[in-house]
């Protein structure tokens, strides 16, 4: 269910990105700036809602990623938005959702060579 208040719109994705924690294991306290950033590089959400055309260059239905599947998006795609319910999230266009997950994988950005 869509508690956020937001509808996108065409072919948008609303996402609601897993967030990182405000203190380190160590006890080390993150600053805000940092967290943002940090939460807008993070590349693992669940798809939160679709806009009506959103994945409809994927022929097969049975393919099309669906509300509440987790998803790997693109680093620093969309928008921040708050919603109603006070919960960030991202407002990205679907070609951002670059693949789906099954599971509990731990993904993150990795630059060639490195």
């Amino acid at each position: 269910m869509n508690e956020s208040g937001v509808y996108p719109v065409d072919r948008k994705v609303l996402v609601k990105p897993e967030t990182f924690e405000e203190k380190t294991k160590g006890g080390i306290v993150i600053p805000d700036s940092a967290r943002e950033r940090d939460n807008m590089a993070h590349i693992k959400a669940t798809i939160v809602a679709c806009g009506v055309n959103a994945f409809e260059y994927i022929e097969k239905a049975k393919q099309r990623p669906q509300i509440g599947q987790k998803a790997a998006i693109a680093k620093f795609s969309g928008y921040l938005i708050t919603g109603a319910d006070g919960k960030s999230y991202r407002l990205i266009n679907d070609e951002d959702v670059v693949a789906m997950l099954d599971g509990d994988w731990d993904i993150r950005y990795k630059k060639e060579g490195s």
